[in-house]
């Protein structure tokens, strides 16, 4: 099984190969990403795939708090993302928004 980890505070420069290299002690990798923003630039945060869950949680308990490039980063078991569904979740906006305006009329500037 395979088991997905969270890396936080990360440098804005490092690449996923580097960010591989730092998990490459702890098995075989499946996958390593760092997220990207517009620029190209890390946004401080990216995941890694280890293929054994043994070496993962070995991997979250020694690496957590280390120092990766000059940062402390932090280590966690990705959460997975929950569907949701927009039909029977509330949308947190109000009685009238559903996804429309909240309407209004027209206003003059002239008295």
């Amino acid at each position: 099984m395979s088991k997905r980890l969270f890396i936080g505070n990360l440098a804005g420069h490092i690449t996923d190969q580097e960010l591989a290299d730092v998990f490459a002690p702890y098995g075989a990798i499946r996958k390593a990403e760092v997220v990207r923003g517009r620029g190209g630039k890390g946004r401080g945060f990216g995941y890694v795939t280890l293929a054994s869950d043994e070496n993962a949680v070995r991997a979250i308990t020694e690496l957590n708090g280390s120092q990766v490039h000059g940062r402390s980063v932090t280590l966690a078991e990705a959460q997975s993302a929950e569907p949701r569904n927009l039909l029977t979740e509330p949308d947190h906006r109000g009685d009238f928004s559903r996804g429309r305006g909240h309407g209004g009329g027209y206003r003059s500037n002239r008295r």
